[in-house]
């Protein structure tokens, strides 16, 4: 009797975690608003990560993804209502990740990218979190069976910080366009200025910033954004009185680097008209932009081997 009871028991239990796997995969497959939990097992500490999605009925295996990363009061569900009419007009699939306070504490966890401790400690490259949107990349395009390559990745405010230094730290990623909106602060490539302002022992090599110039971001900013910011550091207010100031410095500081190292430079700065800071048509003209974002690596043709013309094929000269 005893055995029949734990026998029921155990099919129950696989019943409850079958319908529960099923459900989380669900989640990954239908249309529409969802979410589900990202459960990261390649971090340290297991994060466990929820993810507000909209997926368009018409989406294909080749359609375009899309990361929108929350600002500082950390409320991706919002971001996911606001984005999804642009995924569904231009049909690609949203996905906004949430960072939380446990997980990525404070600036340093969230808006630096978790690369650094609030002590500036260097965490381990797998905990940070650009390495944990590139492996929700993978999750994303394994559970719906996508062949996409290369996603687009946009920022508002504090996740615009997180954006840009994405692209610093990690220009490996595979996004196609990183898009930086509003930021409050950057990080400039600036061997002579301390992080978070500067890059001065941050481990950034010169190859290494050669390769962050090569990618594609655009620094967003809007128009009217343009209230001085309180509390600055030195550094802090050597970037400018507001985000308007502070992007055209980043970018014109960068581009001057880039210059003098004479590497490849595509990063640019576009103003959005009528824009304040948390006005949404920040979001259309981000979204106009991933609309338009690459997919797929460009294959670069095989090299022709060089092929030499022996001597006596040559044409024979004419005398004169």
């Amino acid at each position: 009797m005893k055995t029949r009871k734990k026998r029921t028991l155990f099919l129950l239990a696989g019943i409850t975690l079958l319908t529960a796997t099923e459900l989380f995969a669900s989640a990954n497959t239908n249309t529409g608003h969802g979410d589900f939990v990202f459960k990261d097992e390649k971090s340290n500490k297991e994060k466990n990560i929820k993810v507000y999605y909209y997926k368009p009925e018409k989406l294909t295996p080749i359609s375009r993804i899309v990361f929108v990363m929350h600002g500082n009061l950390r409320k991706a569900e919002g971001y996911r209502n606001l984005w999804a009419k642009f995924a569904k007009k231009y049909n690609f699939i949203v996905l906004c990740p949430e960072f939380s306070e446990k997980d990525f504490p404070g600036g340093a966890g969230y808006n630096m990218g978790n690369v650094y401790t609030d002590k500036w400690e260097r965490i381990d490259k797998s905990e940070w979190a650009f390495s944990v949107i590139e492996r929700l990349f993978d999750y994303v395009k394994k559970s719906t069976k996508m062949k996409t390559e290369l996603y687009c990745i946009y920022g508002h405010s504090a996740g615009g910080q997180l954006v840009h230094r994405m692209v610093l730290f990690m220009p490996e990623a595979r996004f196609s366009l990183a898009i930086a909106a509003n930021s409050g602060y950057y990080t400039v490539p600036d061997y002579n200025t301390p992080l978070h302002c500067g890059i001065k022992d941050a481990g950034i090599d010169r190859e290494q910033l050669k390769k962050a110039f090569s990618k594609n971001l655009i620094i967003l900013v809007g128009e009217k954004d343009t209230i001085p910011l309180e509390n600055q550091t030195k550094h802090e207010k050597k970037q400018g009185k507001n985000r308007v100031a502070k992007g055209s410095y980043f970018l014109s500081e960068s581009k001057k680097l880039a210059e003098k190292m004479a590497a490849d430079f595509n990063w640019k700065i576009k103003k959005v008209p009528s824009a304040n800071h948390n006005s949404n048509k920040m979001d259309v003209y981000g979204s106009r932009l991933a609309a338009k974002s690459k997919k797929r690596k460009i294959k670069k043709p095989p090299k022709q081997s060089e092929t030499k013309t022996p001597r006596d094929s040559n044409p024979p000269t004419h005398k004169t």
